[in-house]
């Protein structure tokens, strides 16, 4: 991925950290997404992810990494084959 100015991506550890301290969380709002690593890395931990940019950019982005499940996507795949 693109390294992009602002990237949130060396405190993804410690997001994680704070969300999983948080109790009942099931959701989170990535205000500020940009490149999407940490609503990624969010999603991949089991939460459900809501993000946002207002950024062209960033919503392909979101879209990509957030928005899209590989499990679908894999699935669409193989009934075309």
């Amino acid at each position: 991925m693109i390294k992009y100015i602002g990237s949130k991506r060396t405190l993804i550890p410690v997001i994680l950290e704070v969300v999983r301290r948080a109790t009942n969380a099931c959701s989170v709002i990535d205000l500020f997404s940009g490149t999407s690593r940490v609503g990624h890395a969010l999603k991949a931990a089991g939460y459900r992810v809501l993000s946002n940019d207002h950024n062209a950019y960033a919503l392909t982005l979101a879209r990509c990494y957030v928005e899209a499940d590989a499990e679908d996507i894999l699935e669409d795949a193989r009934k075309l084959i």
